[in-house]
């Protein structure tokens, strides 16, 4: 799996165009398992860049502690992504590394509508779905997503997220996240 994702990155650095326009985003979310203390607490980073109008790819990074049993998880993502006035599609293809469970690989897609309110609030309504390659009992959540992003000036952005997610067997989680965006060019 890995070799192939490289591949695929290869690939799509050769078919990055002059439409270039790189972004990178920093953030950090907390996990709040309802009824439970199996909270998480979670590190991201993000680079995109832009192919043409409506086409981005990306990489990301997500550290993850579980508070618990403090079992760190990476995730590794390898994205592509659509943009058509108003709707959006969002997909990734990823790996997760676990420090108490075996490693995993999983895809994910995420589709919905961004509206700009006005010239510097964005405001997106989506709804997210993830499984692991070895099924739902290897990875799995799917739920509904707002965000709300502040433009500071033209190349800096804050992004306020809320996720609500369903793990299945009865698990629910609210996920807050706060993220720094900063455009490259």
């Amino acid at each position: 799996m890995f070799k192939k994702m490289i591949a695929i990155l290869v690939i799509m650095i050769a078919g990055t165009s002059a439409y270039a326009e790189d972004k990178i985003e920093l953030g950090y979310r907390y996990d709040d398992q309802r009824n439970t203390t199996n909270d998480q607490y979670a590190t991201t980073l993000d680079w995109q860049t832009k192919i043409n109008n409506n086409f981005s790819w990306g990489l990301g990074f997500i550290n993850i502690q579980r508070e618990q049993d403090n079992r760190i998880t990476n995730r590794y993502n390898l994205k592509l992504n659509y943009d058509y006035n108003m709707l959006y599609v969002n997909s990734a293809l990823g790996q997760k590394h676990q420090s108490l469970k075996p490693s995993t690989e999983y895809w994910q897609i995420e589709t919905g509508i961004k509206y700009m309110v006005n010239d510097v609030v964005q405001v997106k309504v989506g709804y997210i779905y993830r499984e692991g390659f070895g099924g739902r009992d290897v990875d799995y959540f799917e739920g509904p997503r707002v965000a709300v992003k502040y433009k500071l000036d033209p190349r800096w952005a804050v992004n306020f997220k809320y996720d609500y997610f369903d793990f299945g067997s009865g698990v629910k989680r609210d996920r807050y996240g706060i993220s720094i965006e900063k455009r490259l060019f």
